[in-house]
């Protein structure tokens, strides 16, 4: 019983994960990062401003913000929907805590209660309770990474105890994207999050849905590819997202040159300068155009590198023989190659809206396909 109540959470959970991404997406996309200049609210509302009378005093209390309603409205649905994820997870987690029952497992909602605390604590007031959170959070992930278990459902616990945490951590980079105004590394590290929370959400749906066939055996060669695409996929997500915060999709107009050159003039040194002062204001972003064809040209590098790396992973899982592994490779190939040709669309399109947004909803699907399989590849194999 308490298992068929799970996958319909868990399915609600992977669906709210997905529609964040995608609103996050077009959010960023449509330079409405910063359509609400507070945070939780949007100028001081639950909601947006909606009246000419809430719009004219909004504007008057943030007068080098003015109301512009086309950014308002995306930026705090995003945050509504995010938060309503959130207490599902939340819910969700001590759900499971309960029904699990057991006694050594007591620390981790303890841990979980005194992050809200401190993340609250920072969100309302000036003192440096976000260091306490990122600490306890620290403290956390290790206290999951240690703890054995032996059922799906344990592993289901654990995991959702782990997507807890990283929407606390989700809470406090959405607070510094708009108070250190669009700055890259929140922007890219907020990006992040919300794709990892994506892949252990599709990840708890795994553990319900798919049962366990205990077959341990893993090859060398099986786990170098497992690793290498693994490892390229981290860094094309984080290149993509150092793209998109440093406003770097269209540095190379061209394809498959960049600039009609294999090697175009670039600084690597300032487009990948992770210590960048906090501007006054990253909308638009403040890198010059050689640092921003340095992050592109890295991104597109990266991306040959891991289509290679996946499409023989996938080939090796679809000869293994396994019904779910090989299903789930030939998915993988399919949104591998749907996403280099979206890529391939937005530099020739120049960045249309519906195919940058399309880019971004496929890299997550991806990103979390692959994960879910990656961690689950020993029982699957």
């Amino acid at each position: 019983m308490k298992h068929n109540a799970f996958k319909i959470i868990s399915c609600t959970i992977v669906v709210l994960a997905g529609c964040v991404i995608v609103l996050g997406a077009y959010t960023r996309l449509v330079d409405a990062g910063l359509g609400c200049p507070d945070w939780p609210t949007c100028y001081g509302h639950l909601w947006v401003p909606i009246t000419e009378h809430d719009i004219t005093q909004a504007t008057l209390n943030y007068k080098n913000t003015p109301v512009d309603s086309s950014k308002t409205w995306p930026e705090q649905l995003h945050r509504i929907i995010a938060s309503c994820l959130g207490l599902i997870i939340f819910a969700a987690f001590f759900i499971a805590y309960r029904l699990e029952n057991r006694k050594e497992l007591i620390y981790l909602p303890v841990l979980l209660f005194s992050v809200i605390i401190s993340v609250v604590a920072a969100a309302l007031s000036s003192l440096p309770f976000e260091y306490v959170s990122i600490f306890l959070l620290l403290l956390y992930a290790s206290a999951i990474y240690w703890l054995n278990t032996t059922t799906n459902f344990s592993k289901l616990l654990l995991a959702l105890s782990a997507v807890a945490g990283l929407v606390l951590l989700q809470g406090l980079f959405g607070m510094w994207t708009v108070t250190l105004k669009l700055w890259p590394q929140v922007v890219s590290a907020h990006l992040l999050g919300g794709f990892l929370i994506l892949a252990l959400s599709l990840y708890c749906s795994s553990l319900l849905f798919v049962k366990e066939k205990h077959n341990n055996k893993s090859s060398l060669v099986y786990e170098f590819w497992w690793h290498l695409s693994l490892t390229l996929l981290l860094v094309q997500i984080s290149l993509g997202a150092w793209t998109s915060s440093n406003y770097a999709a269209l540095a190379c107009p061209d394809f498959p040159l960049c600039q009609n050159k294999i090697f175009p003039e670039m600084d690597f040194f300032q487009g990948f300068n992770f210590l960048q002062n906090i501007g006054p204001n990253y909308l638009g972003g403040q890198l010059d155009n050689f640092a921003r064809t340095a992050i592109h040209w890295s991104h597109r590098l990266v991306a040959l590198l891991l289509s290679g790396s996946l499409i023989v992973l996938c080939v090796k899982l679809i000869k293994q023989g396994n019904k779910y592994t090989s299903r789930l490779a030939s998915a993988l190939l399919a949104l591998l190659l749907t996403q280099l040709g979206l890529g391939i669309s937005n530099v020739l399109l120049a960045l249309p809206l519906t195919i940058a947004v399309a880019h971004n909803a496929v890299a997550a699907l991806l990103f979390a396909s692959y994960t879910a399989l990656y961690l689950r590849r020993r029982e699957l194999n």
